[in-house]
């Protein structure tokens, strides 16, 4: 299904619905901000976005520490189901599938079915706009539901517990306050939690590096330069990414890897095209499953990504990576991990999608449509990098070969 398609849904048809609901529970069943002492089982919804997921880990940490003997679920899309495993955090993944309008509605049905069962004493909606989840959550709880009160979304009331949203937070912290309504404790430092993959996804792409050349000794970098087709007017101009490969490759030798999606692969090719030595590239656009892909970014020394999961990936896995913002803005959803920067052109006009507008926002930019990508010059981003990242051991590696390359040249 398409994402906007069923954002648009979910905005014109979700707000009556949501009015219906309320209707309905305060008329016939009755709502209760009562939560037992004893809290045993908790439910998490979070449907829209890998990196979302990871940013409210920390949030889902907090609340196991609290409620140490509480089961602690998920209700997710499928398409989030390995992040959710990979997280080692929840006792029972449910899943919505959105591949089509078929598959949607009857998986949803299930779930519903099963949870409405389940009689949780905690449900927390992690949505920030959606009205789907809403409903979702007030049909399914008899006890204490917390979600965010936005202005203009009108489904605040369906909740029985609200954190007012504030537009100048970052998203972890938000989401740790809905954690802190239902009874965590407070922390003033939010630490990335790791997501875990098995042994033999390292492995398989080890495999894949030695099979493409890659040495123990290069220094890797990640190019992640897909966004989706719901997201195009977040990729970076592809020249530019070529330009950065360039400068790089020629400055310290470094190995490129292109990730994506397989129907991304088109824009890898693309952009390595540009490059102008190719042997130090790779193309790794839809030959690695998540689990690989989180084994792939772990190994590497820095990812460079426009506003996607990837930022998040390589965020709780402790990896420097660069973001590139542009229609979003990194204040909400930038990289909070080590070692993490974002370069942001606050155009008159920045950001265009915003949780207010439930994300669909059409650009208007008088210079054409991604101006605020195609500002973020290849040049910035370079001296980005070399000024501050890079691990240490990355570091005396990139210097090393950098003097190795020369004493080929010179035989000095």
């Amino acid at each position: 299904m398409n994402l906007g398609t069923v954002r648009v849904i979910d905005k014109y048809i979700g707000i009556p619905l949501t009015y219906g609901v309320f209707i309905l529970k305060k008329f016939f069943v009755g709502f209760t901000q009562n939560c037992p002492d004893q809290v045993n089982r908790i439910l998490i919804v979070k449907f829209w976005g890998i990196g979302n997921i990871i940013m409210l880990l920390p949030a889902v940490k907090a609340l196991r520490e609290k409620h140490l003997s509480a089961e602690i679920d998920i209700l997710t899309l499928a398409s989030n189901k390995d992040v959710s495993e990979d997280t080692r955090l929840f006792n029972h993944i449910y899943t919505i599938d959105t591949q089509n309008c078929y598959d949607f509605v009857m998986t949803a049905i299930r779930a519903f079915l099963v949870l409405r069962r389940t009689n949780y004493d905690l449900i927390i909606d992690f949505e920030q706009f959606a009205h789907f989840s809403t409903i979702f959550c007030a049909l399914i709880g008899r006890k204490k539901i917390v979600g965010l009160d936005i202005h203009y979304k009108s489904r605040a009331f369906l909740y029985t517990n609200t954190v007012q949203y504030d537009n100048h937070i970052h998203m972890v912290k938000t989401f740790f306050s809905l954690a802190e309504l239902a009874g965590a404790d407070h922390k003033d430092y939010l630490e990335p939690i790791n997501i875990v993959y098995e042994e033999q996804d390292g492995s398989k792409v080890l495999r894949l590096l030695n099979d493409k050349g890659v040495r123990e000794k290069d220094v890797l970098v990640i190019f992640h330069i897909g966004t989706s087709e719901n997201f195009s007017l977040r990729r970076w101009p592809l020249s530019n990414f070529a330009k950065l490969a360039n400068r790089l490759i020629d400055s310290y030798g470094v190995k490129i890897i292109f990730t994506g999606l397989a129907e991304e692969n088109y824009l890898a090719e693309e952009a390595i095209s540009y490059i102008d030595r190719n042997a130090y590239v790779i193309n790794a656009c839809g030959k690695l499953s998540f689990n690989e892909f989180a084994s792939l970014i772990k190994l590497s020394d820095l990812v460079v990504s426009a506003d996607t999961s990837t930022v998040h990936v390589a965020s709780c896995l402790s990896v420097p990576v660069v973001g590139l913002y542009g229609p979003n803005t990194p204040v909400l959803y930038g990289p909070w991990g080590k070692g993490c920067t974002w370069f942001y052109k606050k155009l008159p006009c920045s950001p265009c999608i915003t949780n207010y507008n439930s994300k669909m926002s059409k650009c208007m930019h008088p210079d054409g449509q991604g101006a605020c990508m195609q500002g973020i010059s290849s040049d910035e981003v370079v001296e980005g990098i070399k000024n501050s990242y890079f691990d240490t051991d990355a570091l005396y590696r990139l210097e090393k070969l950098t003097e190795n390359e020369k004493t080929a040249k010179t035989g000095k």
